[in-house]
């Protein structure tokens, strides 16, 4: 197949999709919508897995291994350094924007997101649940702050 013909059927195909986004919309204007790192990755943030689901990379470190060992904590954040330079970098992608004109047009009620980059605020959506935290944002372990403490520092 050429290359012209294999480009015409993807914008075929991508007209057909929003075609039928469009009157998903109209038939239900009030949505939920739950992202993850596809919506991120034309923004230049990797994804963790694969089509098949299989890992790509060492998979996340679990809260409990977090907290149960300073080794897997520098592993972490040594890693973390890292990626927080991309996220940094990332610009928002055609898929935050859309959200986010959706959300003022009306018809995004909530998204929530598994991501911690913030694309989705930088692209202007307001109602969004961060569902695993925020990149940039983290408590101190074994500090506990007083309710006295400055709204910020909570």
């Amino acid at each position: 197949m050429t290359q012209a013909v294999e480009s015409t059927e993807k914008r075929e195909s991508s007209q057909v999709a929003g075609e039928a986004l469009a009157a998903f919309i109209k038939r239900h204007p009030k949505l939920w919508v739950i992202t993850g790192a596809g919506v991120s990755t034309d923004s230049g943030i990797p994804d963790y897995r694969d089509a098949d689901g299989q890992w790509k990379r060492p998979p996340p470190v679990q809260h409990g291994d977090f907290m149960s060992s300073f080794a897997v904590r520098q592993r972490y954040w040594a890693r973390a350094l890292v990626g927080f330079k991309a996220m940094r970098e990332a610009q928002v992608s055609g898929a935050h924007r859309v959200l986010a004109e959706l959300e003022a047009m009306g018809h995004v009620e909530l998204l929530v997101t598994q991501n911690v980059d913030r694309l989705h605020q930088r692209a202007g959506s307001k109602k969004v649940i961060d569902l695993h935290g925020r990149a940039g944002r983290g408590g101190l372990y074994g500090v506990r702050l007083s309710n006295d403490a400055p709204r910020h520092a909570q």
